[in-house]
Order: C-alpha cells, then sequence, then structure tokens
C-alpha cells in the first residue's frame, strides 16, 4: 500500500521521512488494484523542507493535480515515475537524487527553477505530455496499481499545450529513453542540463513536437543520433549539433577549434 496517502493535499515543512510502498522497486504487478506510492494526493502535494528517502514499486510522489517543491532532500527509488504530477511540477528548490525510475519527472507542464537534480531512468528522463496517468487515484481509493497493463503506458494525448520550463539549477541525467522529451515546447532561459540519452536511434537525447528556444544556461547531450534533435532557430543562443559516423568510446577526447585550429 502507499506509504502517505491524502484525499486532498499532502503538505510537509520539515522531517525525515523513511517510506517503503510495496516491494520497492522489483516485484511491480502494474495490473494489481493495490497502490504502492511513496507519497499520493488526489489534489496538490507541497514540500518545503525534510529529508525524504522514499522506496516505492510505483511513484515516488504523485499528485492527482500539482506538485510544488520548494526545498528538501529526496532520495528515490521507483518501479515507475520518480515524480509524477497530472497538471503541474514546480521545482523551486532542494535537492532531488532519482536513482532508480522508469521515468524521472513528469507532468504535462515541468517548470524548473532551481535545485540540485540527478536521474537514472530506464525511459524518459522528463517527460512532458498531458492526460491521465493510469496508475493515478481512478483506479480505487485503495489503489490505482498500473498504467493501463505496464509502466509507460499512460492515457496521454500526443500534443497540445505541454511545456518544459528551464531557468535555474542544475540537471543530470542519465536515461534510456529520451532525456529531455516534451510533447509540446521546451523554453530554457538558464540551468545546467547534462544529459547522457539512449544509444539506441529509437529515442532521442532532446524530443520535442513544438519549440525549444535556449537564451541561457550550458546544455550538453550526448546519444544516439537516430532522432538527434537540437533547439530552434528562433534561439538566442548559439547551439552545435555534431554528428558522427561511428559510436565514440568514452573517455575520447573531443576538441572544439576554430579554422586555425
Amino acid at each position: 500500500m502507499d506509504a502517505i496517502d491524502a484525499e486532498t493535499a499532502v503538505t510537509v515543512e520539515s522531517g525525515n521521512l523513511m517510506l517503503a510502498a510495496g516491494d520497492g522497486t522489483t516485484g511491480a504487478d502494474f495490473s494489481s488494484d493495490i497502490s504502492m506510492k511513496g507519497i499520493k494526493a488526489g489534489a496538490t502535494i507541497t514540500i518545503n523542507g525534510g529529508t525524504f528517502d522514499i522506496q516505492s514499486t510505483d511513484d515516488g510522489l504523485h499528485s492527482n493535480d500539482s506538485i510544488l517543491i520548494n526545498g528538501g532532500e529526496f532520495t528515490i527509488a521507483s518501479g515507475d515515475d520518480g515524480i509524477y504530477a497530472d497538471t503541474d511540477l514546480i521545482i523551486e528548490n532542494g535537492t532531488i537524487n532519482i536513482a532508480t525510475s522508469y521515468e524521472g519527472l513528469e507532468s504535462a507542464t515541468i517548470t524548473i527553477n532551481n535545485g540540485q537534480i540527478s536521474i537514472v531512468s530506464s525511459d524518459d528522463g522528463i517527460n512532458v505530455a498531458g492526460g491521465a496517468d493510469g496508475s493515478g487515484m481512478n483506479a480505487g481509493m485503495g489503489g490505482g496499481g498500473g498504467r493501463n497493463g505496464g509502466p509507460g503506458m499512460e492515457m496521454f494525448a500526443e500534443t497540445g499545450d505541454f511545456n518544459l520550463y528551464i531557468s535555474g539549477g542544475t540537471v543530470y541525467m542519465n536515461a534510456g529513453g529520451d532525456g529531455l522529451d516534451s510533447n509540446g515546447s521546451i523554453t530554457m532561459t538558464g540551468e545546467t542540463a547534462v544529459v547522457k540519452g539512449p544509444t539506441n536511434d529509437g529515442n532521442g537525447v532532446i524530443d520535442y513536437m513544438g519549440l525549444f528556444s535556449i537564451s541561457g544556461g550550458i546544455l550538453i547531450a550526448a546519444g544516439g543520433s537516430g532522432m538527434a534533435q537540437s533547439p530552434d532557430g528562433n534561439s538566442t543562443q548559439a547551439v552545435l549539433l555534431v554528428y558522427f559516423d561511428s559510436t565514440i568510446s568514452a573517455g575520447t577526447p573531443v576538441s572544439l577549434v576554430n579554422a586555425s585550429g
């Protein structure tokens, strides 16, 4: 069962919380009616501080509305999403380490204004899409065990007014699927984002369906080139996209020089 389950809202000001739900990150049964989330709310989740160690078979944090993180230290090992919100996920500050997940951060709109974020995911690192997560509250107040048959199979619309905003902090991710994935647009005005993306050509380090405008910050993204995208032409900051003819081994120096060397 869920470690913390609220019909409406969850607010945490401080404290040291060690939460376990289900069998941790293994043995997930996504057809079950038993919900196995770390913190679940039918409405909002607001976290202003505290230390969180969450091990959950399903989402680490899950809201059927929105999540606001103003601070705190998080270590999350999840068999599904690290942090999921139906509508809005806003990170103002904090240290977030998602050590294991199917997808790291997921919501219709994600705003990252500050904080230190580290993500390891077997699928998308950050996923912006709209709709209802099949593992939500609607499958029964005791649960909502799975995503209509398996992790990642959300009932999401393909396109819409979905946005990823990045303005500050640091994001580091190692994604087995898409790194930064938006079914709408991406706007980056600051921050350092380092994305180690997929090595297969069926996913991209950056994947967006609208626009990707960058006007500040540092973006470093490396992965398979089969579906490679870069920020688009309306950006005010220069971007360099490089393709290699073959896979470059880890540790190989890559130099960027002018025509004179």
